[in-house]
């Protein structure tokens, strides 16, 4: 039977418990926590890149705002759980910079390992000490997701500090009961007392996450110290005090009251983007009141079952006649011995645990989000050759297509690559018709057109859904500013000079407001008031051609609502409209026609055999060549488009000529 026994406790290493209790790291344990974390902080900056998730555009609907002064703290006090939401949203504004961010997340994660491998001591698990990497390892897929809960792993964290102290100084008072008296009452209330105080603080500043630190304090006193009465009462009062303090002094609704702060809030389950990737979360809530749920049952289960007392009255024995073995010579003690060594255990603890980490990154890591928040950020600071770049990894989202078309005009080559990137008719002109309010960067576009009531429209309603962001407001400040309405602009202004990263730029436009109060020597602002469209937008009742046609009306100058229009027509292969819309290019000071109007003129012309005339205009020399090649291959196929298509889509798949039979371009990779 006891042979038995040896060898099960063998094969399950968790029934093996340690002959002396583990004091605390050593030094080279301490070095691989030091890597791993070091690891971890240059994997979110260089890799992650959390000013992606800072620059979400709406991606990230549960990212918060923060503003200085009293007032803004204020309003954080007055709930429960408003302090760590306050810290948060100041912390979280630390991801602007890449960097800095990075930072907070590594701390916050080093923390939170921290205080799990301290109640995992103190429920004398150190067994399983390894399991305090478990939490960082969640919150690298959790960024490598592109997900934003940092105010939830917060309250986590704020609520592991406080188990930590209760049990600090509940082990204290063991301490002191055993050196006064076992009858004292003193010693017998100091737990509940301290308990009860910091609860009332905890709640006050973590809101709902108040409820895992009880949940904590209620398994040490049940299955640690034993303590049947105090757990019980613990969980008891667990109950009272959200509704004792949330509900009839601050005021909180009964839900707000018990989950606030909790992964499972109806703030968060109620968001499509808040909810991603929440049972992630569940995990970091459920991890701790698990283990020690089930480590003091089965302590329980030890000191009442017959099998389990049998187990740990062999126990003893074995471990003699372990000691017994071990004098012995032989290869197999050799071997068992140089197994158990430190060293060798440290390299496989370190290999375990960069390994592990480095499958849950790899399998993790969501390269198509990371590329649509980056052509939003990127799109966002009109930095335009990045904005193409970043869209390579994403190119068929309509988001992505809108960023590409505006970074492509801007940089002039909008007529020459259009189809290089991928195409979508609806995707040209975003309008807002569909309620989509995420992703800002679209209107900027409507903004350049001089659809400036239509973006006001819509950033309007992205302050009802997502708050009063920075990058929101900046947008309504600046249309305020082109429309004239100086008064509401120095509103949003004097809003974005309370924050952090963009005071300074609105600090700017209200100097410039004093100076020239008119803004009448803004080349920017100039040129949008004379392109914008002064009236409500009846170009929608027929269309965004229509539309693109009555911002020509209101100024013929205006190049963008041109080029947008002729690149509408193209994809809608309208080429009637397209040649007549063409003749206004004589209006403006284009060296050469762009090359894919080259072509679709070439099509016009070979398709209608009518002639097509504009001041300046020849038709290029390689582009008859090109459409004669590509005409030859087409007619060896008998027209027969999907039989063509191997043979034309790699010299001519980013063509017009290729996008006028296929309906979509075939980019070159």
């Amino acid at each position: 039977m006891q042979a038995w026994f040896h060898k099960l406790r063998r094969a399950v290493p968790v029934l093996r418990l340690p002959e002396k209790p583990r004091r605390g790291d050593g030094p080279w344990v301490i070095i691989r926590s030091l890597v791993f974390f070091v690891l971890f902080y240059l994997y979110l900056w260089l890799i992650v890149d959390l000013r992606l998730i800072y620059g979400g555009g709406g991606a990230m609907s549960g990212f918060p705002v923060f503003f200085k002064g009293w007032v803004f703290l204020g309003e954080h006090l007055s709930y429960p759980g408003g302090p760590v939401e306050y810290l948060s949203a100041l912390l979280s504004q630390l991801f602007y910079a890449g960097w800095a961010g990075a930072f907070v997340v590594a701390v916050q994660a080093w923390l939170i390992g921290l205080c799990v491998g301290r109640l995992l001591k103190a429920m004398d698990l150190m067994v399983i000490y390894w399991l305090r990497f478990v939490p960082a390892m969640i919150l690298l897929i959790l960024y490598s997701q592109y997900v934003y809960h940092f105010v939830t792993t917060m309250a986590l964290l704020v609520a592991l500090v406080f188990a930590c102290l209760y049990v600090k100084l509940a082990r204290a008072t063991g301490r002191a009961r055993g050196l006064l008296s076992a009858e004292s009452q003193l010693t017998k209330l100091i737990g509940p007392i301290a308990f009860l105080g910091l609860s009332v603080v905890l709640y006050t500043v973590a809101g709902g996450a108040y409820l895992l630190f009880a949940v904590l304090c209620a398994i040490y006193e049940l299955f640690m110290a034993h303590r049947w009465g105090t757990g019980v009462l613990y969980l008891l009062v667990a109950a009272v005090i959200p509704y004792v303090e949330g509900v009839l002094i601050l005021g909180a609704s009964l839900p707000d009251a018990f989950c606030r702060l909790l992964p499972f809030s109806w703030r968060t389950l109620n968001s499509v983007t808040r909810r991603r990737m929440v049972e992630a979360v569940y995990v970091l809530y459920l991890f701790l009141p698990v283990i020690g749920l089930a480590s003091g049952l089965g302590r329980t289960l030890a000191k009442t079952n017959p099998l389990f007392g049998m187990l740990e009255r062999i126990r003893q024995p074995l471990s003699e006649g372990r000691h017994d073995r071990r004098r012995s010579k032989t290869i197999r003690s050799k071997l068992r011995r140089l197994a158990t060594a430190p060293a060798v255990m440290w390299a496989v603890g370190s290999l375990a645990l960069f390994g592990i980490s480095g499958i849950a990154v790899f399998f993790s890591y969501d390269r198509e989000s990371k590329a649509l928040l980056a052509v939003q950020y990127y799109a966002c600071r009109r930095m335009w050759p990045q904005v193409l770049d970043a869209a390579s990894q994403n190119p068929d989202s309509p988001f992505v297509i809108n960023a590409v078309d505006r970074a492509l005009y801007h940089t002039g080559r909008l007529g020459y690559d259009m189809l290089r990137y991928g195409q979508d008719l609806d995707a040209l002109l975003l309008t807002g018709e569909d309620n989509v309010v995420a992703y800002w960067h679209k209107f900027d576009t409507q903004i350049d057109l001089g659809l400036v009531n239509t973006a006001e429209k819509n950033l309007t309603e992205c302050v009802e859904v997502y708050g009063a962001q920075p990058g929101i407001l900046k947008r309504l400040a600046f249309v305020n500013l082109v429309k004239g309405d100086i008064g509401s602009a120095r509103i949003f202004l004097g809003a974005l000079s309370r924050t952090l990263f963009h005071a300074t730029w609105a600090n700017e436009w209200l100097d410039r407001l004093s100076s020239d109060p008119n803004l009448a020597h803004d080349d920017q602002i100039q040129h949008l008031r004379s392109v914008r469209l002064k009236k409500d937008n009846p170009g929608l009742l027929f269309g965004k051609d229509g539309l693109l046609l009555v911002l020509l009306e209101e100024n013929g100058t205006n190049r963008m609502a041109l080029e947008y229009l002729l690149a509408h027509y193209m994809l809608k292969r309208q080429l009637d409209r397209f040649i007549k819309s063409l003749k206004r290019l004589s209006d403006f000071d284009y060296v050469e026609i762009p090359t894919l109007y080259d072509e679709a003129v070439a099509i016009y012309v070979y398709g209608t055999r009518k002639p097509f005339y504009l001041e300046g205009y020849q038709a290029s020399p390689d582009t008859i060549r090109r459409i004669e090649h590509f005409s030859e291959i087409f007619r060896r196929y008998s027209g027969n488009k999907q039989a063509a298509f191997s043979e034309l889509a790699p010299d001519y798949g980013d063509s017009y000529f290729f996008y006028h039979i296929y309906g979509f371009s075939a980019r070159k990779e």
